[in-house]
């Protein structure tokens, strides 16, 4: 999902290694960033 190998991800998430959103974007860990008005996700 991430195009990362499990290795990769296995030794930043030991390393305690924080991302800001657009680096998790571009790491694959997120499609993008909601904003104030944004509805997805919600239920009802």
């Amino acid at each position: 999902m991430t195009g990362r190998e499990v290795d990769e991800i296995r030794a930043d998430a030991r390393q305690g290694r924080f991302l800001t959103v657009p680096e998790a974007v571009a790491y694959g860990l997120l499609d993008g960033q909601a904003g104030p008005g944004d509805r997805r996700g919600e239920q009802g």
